[in-house]
């Protein structure tokens, strides 16, 4: 409870006397935010779990009655899962690798 930001720059702020490089310090950090990605915290159990999913013969015989300018963009969606106006349609070529 006590690891904070605060904490972190005090520790950098301790090391740096003691002869530490910046390099020893940076792995010591590395290691601290490892910890941190392996600790079991327990999640709540969520009951919100999307229903209504296409076979993919039903997406096809959906996707055939769009107009064809929006069949990629639904295609998209339907292969990722990804909200269409939220996370899609805001989409920009310089994120598309």
């Amino acid at each position: 409870m006590s690891i904070t930001t605060p904490a972190i720059r005090t520790f950098v702020t301790n090391r740096l006397p003691a002869k530490a490089s910046a390099g020893e310090i940076n792995r010591e950090l590395a290691c601290l935010k490892r910890m941190f990605t392996l600790a079991h915290i327990p999640m709540l159990r969520e009951d919100n779990v999307r229903g209504g999913f296409f076979e993919p013969e039903q997406f096809a015989a959906v996707k055939a009655q769009l107009p064809a300018p929006l069949q990629p963009v639904v295609t998209f969606a339907y292969l990722t899962g990804w909200r269409l106006t939220s996370e899609i349609l805001p989409l920009e070529w310089r994120q598309v690798d």
